[in-house]
């Protein structure tokens, strides 16, 4: 990826730019670059706008004309009148040049650097202040060792999607506390969509930037002896974001009574609820591998930024506006110890490994533990329910690790081979024969034909996207509202730094 780089040159009475885009940063109303002649980088998709009267330099409509890209050739028109603006054929302005220059950039490219007259002329002192301000302030994306290579237009496209969501403006994809600090009185709480004995989650709409946001609202008083959970949980969510499959926490804050998470808001509801929803409560074959990939990708990131997840199940996988996963809720994450294992007894128990419910007599539990609750999601995608549950919903807890302990499943005769050898695999109570890498899981013959560059891109078509209006919260429940808690915190120097 290239660098988006900008430079003031003083020519006489007027201010030139020069600037080199890099193509993955182009969007509304940024240049275009070539799309033929060029090197490696430049996305297929991207169709110039070709002045007919420069014919070797392309501007975006909108994008003022003393911004130009470097291209490879040096001819330029020489039908013009110096500093006039005219119509192009697509019927925006141009404005000729008398005189132009032309030299060698960095990259090799030819560059040109428009001449003395320039239309900047006519501004005001203001204005040129405003626009050099707006150029500089453009990021930098990586170095500019790294040109235009896919890895930087991987890595650009993914900041660019968890910064905007431009066919949702009112979702936000960025937020910051004011400058006075934030308050509960700055967000409208419209409707609570999920309740837990810690706290609860609001849509709430943030006035200062009128758009909305995700509040996780946790009671003091329940908090106050799991206050280290809290702070462990602020700080992986601050580490692990933002990536493409993981929910995005902008910022948090407190009153005498409560501390808040504000996140970025996921609006089409989670897995479970979209199961329920389906024929039979399951998915397809192909909606299952979908999905499958995408918690894949999430969980191979939060394990290489060596942290274990340790709660995977739907509920905790959100559907975005684009109809991808995010996966939610990191009070569970935590980073092993020096010797890479985990010891506390959390999760739920039909996605709980047999290393976890037997942690006295294993000496704790590795990431292989999310391994198997990923083989668990893949059933109950396939099958409605995890593989060590019955027919039934109301079976206790240890009826269900009976069965994990025995580690003996059966699949319906028609499943696909591919699947049932990958299920199989999860499902070794043998730890050191068992199916625990993501790198493994990628080279087996059911994920064997998935392009993973096109997962992390967004490249694959959801095959549900939900139809969202500003306001219209459909995809979640009503729950109760929370308990108002009396304030009897003894010590509130424990809650610093939420």
């Amino acid at each position: 990826m290239g660098v988006s780089q900008s430079s003031f040159l003083e020519d006489g009475d007027g201010y030139n730019f020069h600037m080199v885009v890099a193509p993955e940063t182009l969007s509304g109303n940024c240049v275009r670059p070539l799309s033929s002649g060029e090197q490696s980088g430049f996305p297929k998709s991207e169709a110039p706008i070709i002045s007919h009267h420069l014919p070797h330099t392309r501007v975006h409509p909108g994008t003022h004309p003393s911004i130009l890209v470097s291209t490879q050739s040096a001819s330029l028109s020489n039908n013009s009148n110096s500093g006039v603006p005219r119509k192009s054929a697509h019927g925006h302005p141009e404005f000729a040049r008398s005189s132009t220059s032309a030299r060698k950039s960095a990259h090799g490219n030819q560059e040109f650097i428009l001449g003395h007259k320039d239309p900047t002329t006519s501004m005001t002192d203001e204005r040129k202040i405003k626009l050099k301000k707006k150029i500089q302030a453009m990021p930098r994306m990586v170095s500019a060792a790294k040109g235009f290579n896919k890895e930087g237009a991987n890595l650009a496209q993914v900041r660019h999607k968890a910064r905007k969501s431009s066919a949702h403006p009112w979702l936000l994809k960025e937020a910051a506390p004011g400058p006075s600090g934030t308050s509960k009185a700055q967000f409208d709480f419209c409707k609570l969509i999920g309740a837990g004995y810690l706290g609860h989650v609001w849509v709430a709409k943030y006035r200062r930037l009128h758009g909305y946001v995700a509040i996780k609202q946790m009671s003091k008083v329940r908090i106050e002896s799991r206050v280290q959970r809290v702070h462990q949980e602020k700080e992986a969510m601050l580490k692990l974001a933002p990536y493409p499959f993981l929910v995005n926490l902008f910022f948090t804050f407190q009153t005498e009574k409560w501390v808040f998470f504000v996140m970025e808001f996921i609006p089409g509801g989670d897995l479970y609820g979209r199961l329920a929803k389906c024929n039979r409560q399951r998915f397809s074959l192909d909606t299952t591998k979908f999905y499958a990939c995408e918690v894949l990708a999430g969980l191979e990131y939060i394990h290489s930024r060596g942290y274990v997840y340790r709660d995977l199940k739907p509920e905790n996988l959100l559907i975005d506006e684009s109809g991808h996963i995010k996966i939610i809720d990191f009070g569970f994450a935590r980073q092993p110890d020096s010797e890479g294992r985990c010891r506390s007894n959390v999760g739920t128990p039909a996605y709980l490994s047999p290393e976890q419910l037997n942690g006295k007599f294993t000496g704790g539990y590795t990431i292989a533990v999310d391994w198997w609750a990923f083989g668990c999601l893949i059933h109950e995608m396939l099958f409605s329910k995890t593989p060590f549950e019955g027919k039934t919903r109301d079976e206790s807890a240890y009826v269900i690790y009976m069965r994990v302990l025995k580690g003996k499943i059966t699949f319906p005769r028609r499943l696909p081979q591919q699947i049932k050898e990958l299920l199989s695999n999860f499902f070794v109570l043998d730890l050191s024969k068992r199916v625990c890498d993501a790198s493994t899981i990628k080279k087996s013959g059911y994920f064997a034909d998935v392009d993973w560059e096109a997962v992390l891109d967004y490249r694959l078509a959801p095959p549900f996207v939900p139809e969202l209006v500003e306001g219209d919260f459909r995809y979640f429940n009503e729950h109760p509202e929370p308990f108002e808690p009396a304030v009897n915190i003894k010590d509130q120097s424990i809650f610093d730094g939420l």
